[in-house]
């Protein structure tokens, strides 16, 4: 499998770099700004791995992006996550360009959320979908329950 991820270098998405690459076997092209949180060091384990690429460069430079996709021919494309809150605490959205996360990525993102407790957000088949510690889902259900919309 290849894969591009963007801001690959920040703090949730190194990590999502280094279990591709490591321990999925996936090859990936990792595509950063290396804005204020982008941090090669985080990188290290990966850095030199054969199923591994960095390209500096902005997911806003569209040629650079038509030029990256075209070199790089992934099977899977625009993997980003953003930073967003959830009742005052940190929570994360996957969004990706037009194709639904496979189940990989989002076993490792439910495995990021128990370990971070910070909530998760994602669409699949155009659908909403959500993951989270205990109360998260409690509330979600409670909505779901009161025909309340989630998000």
């Amino acid at each position: 499998m290849r894969v591009i991820v963007t801001g690959g270098a920040g703090f949730i998405g190194s990590a999502l770099v280094r279990h591709l690459v490591l321990e999925q076997g996936y090859e990936v092209l990792n595509i950063d700004a290396l804005t204020y949180a982008g941090n090669l060091a985080s990188l290290a384990a990966v850095d030199g791995k054969p199923n591994y690429r960095f390209l500096h460069a902005n997911i806003c430079d569209r040629a650079a992006m038509e030029n990256a996709v075209a070199d790089f021919r992934p099977d899977r494309l625009g993997v980003m996550i953003v930073p967003t809150r959830w009742r005052e605490r940190p929570a994360y959205i996957l969004k990706s360009a037009g194709r639904d996360p496979d189940e990989a990525l989002l076993t490792w993102m439910r495995g990021f959320s128990v370990r971070s407790g910070a909530p998760f957000f994602y669409e699949q088949a155009g659908e909403r979908f959500g993951f989270g510690p205990p109360e998260f889902q409690h509330e979600m259900l409670a909505k779901l329950e009161a025909g309340e919309r989630l998000w």
